[in-house]
């Protein structure tokens, strides 16, 4: 990173890391005193929303931690240990993305559309608990098998999908491939990926109404154009600082907080 800022004007760091910290143990501490002297510019990092507590927290802030990706994936615990075999502890995620909150770290969730045995409720859930929970940007992707995966053999077994099926991530940002699920739910799913993500931010007038376009208007060429336009925002200015001119905001903002 010090050869990298040396030699460019490095603004941002996104640490590539699935896990960047378990827990708060001798290597964050030491993480988070040299960052904080050697490098000090704002920074991304994956966690896992049930590994968070108020010591990782404090540490990551000291370090100008930007904002935090976590992948939450469903608000079903039985969707998540069931059928995607996460082994992730049942915490309560409003609480939690507030905890982080509060900590003046940005929230950048990510959740899978259409999961086999998820129902249409449990995805529109997403967007009532990230409403709830006041997250930064709320992302989705579709639900796509990859061979090799205990998630591909489950839909082999069930039917959803065939053996001539490879997975290749270009689904995951479009409907569901799956059978288990009809037109209407795919479309409702695929509106939830287009518009959720607003809706999640309108004010109380306009919420209400929102929810009804996703469940109620077919996708179409308007919502996509409105899902490119807040991805990009958000991406650019929530998740990572990657827009325009060089923001100081390690040396600005960060400091007086």
């Amino acid at each position: 990173m010090e050869r990298v800022q040396q030699k460019y004007n490095m603004q941002f760091v996104r640490m590539g890391d699935d896990l960047f910290s378990f827990k708060a143990d001798e290597w964050l501490e030491e993480f988070s005193d040299k960052y904080s002297k050697r490098i000090g510019k704002p920074f991304n990092c994956s966690l896992r929303i049930d590994r968070i507590d108020d010591d990782i927290l404090r540490l990551l802030k000291k370090t100008n931690c930007y904002s935090v990706s976590l992948s939450i994936d469903s608000v079903s615990p039985y969707v998540r240990e069931h059928i995607l075999h996460r082994s992730m502890r049942d915490v309560d995620i409003v609480r939690e993305l507030k905890r982080i909150n509060s900590y003046g770290i940005n929230t950048h969730v990510n959740y899978m559309l259409a999961i086999p045995e998820s129902t249409v409720e449990d995805d529109l859930d997403t967007i009532r608990m990230s409403r709830d929970s006041d997250v930064d940007y709320l992302a989705y992707t579709t639900t796509e098998p990859m061979r090799g995966t205990k998630l591909y053999e489950y839909c082999i077994d069930k039917g959803y999908i065939d053996k001539s099926f490879f997975g290749d991530f270009i689904q995951g940002f479009e409907r569901s491939p799956l059978s288990c699920f009809d037109k209407k739910d795919k479309d409702i799913r695929y509106n939830i990926f287009l518009l959720g993500s607003l809706v999640a931010k309108l004010p109380n007038g306009l919420y209400g109404l929102g929810m009804w376009i996703i469940t109620h208007i077919k996708p179409n060429r308007l919502f996509e154009w409105i899902r490119n336009v807040v991805f990009k925002y958000h991406i650019e200015n929530k998740v990572y600082l990657i827009s325009g001119k060089s923001r100081n905001i390690g040396e600005t903002n960060w400091k007086s907080q």
